[in-house]
């Protein structure tokens, strides 16, 4: 009888626990969606320090307004700012790097491919995915290396990536990912070889 009496207060205990976690992760989305919109950044705020500097604010709200106004500024030098928020720990704040970037179009290519070399895993991530939307031929050599990433989500993310490009460049660097032991990035490479479409491309496929 005492065993039975321990074993129904061990088991509420973690079903208390579980639902005191679960409830302190809800009032954190819930804080974090009812937060008033960032105070505006000062006036002197568009000089590269004070980004710089916006950036590295503790509220996620401030870093993300840093992240637009860098994106109306458009220079080389905003740019590498921007790729360095792909890095930010609140996925808010990244996924808005990452938005910017992209609609910056072939200006940021140079350094999203940068990313894809040094950046943190969430960063070369979101950074073959923004090279995919923006397209360009130049981003395809960074995105083949990156089929060699130490990540599967980076490797089926460059995979989708060149698959969106469609440049005959990649087929060699699909066809070896077809062969790769992660399933995902095997089938986003079948998926990429099917979109670029060349009878080269095709034959890497089995003629499918």
């Amino acid at each position: 009888m005492v065993r039975i009496l321990m074993y129904v207060v061990m088991i509420t205990l973690a079903v208390a626990s579980f639902v005191m976690t679960r409830m302190r992760s809800a009032a954190h989305i819930g804080d974090k969606l009812k937060a008033p919109p960032p105070a505006p950044l000062h006036l002197n705020a568009d000089t590269p320090e004070a980004l710089e500097q916006a950036l590295r604010h503790k509220d996620w709200r401030t870093r993300q307004a840093a992240i637009i106004r860098l994106g109306e500024q458009a220079t080389p030098e905003a740019n590498i700012q921007l790729t360095q928020a792909l890095n930010d720990e609140d996925s808010d704040v990244r996924q808005s790097a990452s938005e910017v970037l992209t609609a910056l179009g072939t200006d940021a290519v140079e350094a999203l491919s940068a990313v894809l070399e040094n950046g943190s895993l969430n960063a070369r991530q979101l950074a073959a995915a923004s090279l995919g939307e923006i397209g360009a031929d130049k981003s395809v050599p960074a995105l083949i290396i990156a089929l060699k990433d130490g990540s599967l989500w980076v490797r089926s993310a460059a995979a989708e990536a060149l698959g969106k490009i469609g440049h005959k460049d990649a087929i060699d660097g699909l066809t070896q990912a077809l062969r790769d032991p992660e399933k995902e990035v095997a089938q986003e490479a079948a998926v990429a070889l099917k979109r670029i479409g060349t009878s080269q491309a095709l034959e890497a496929l089995g003629g499918k």
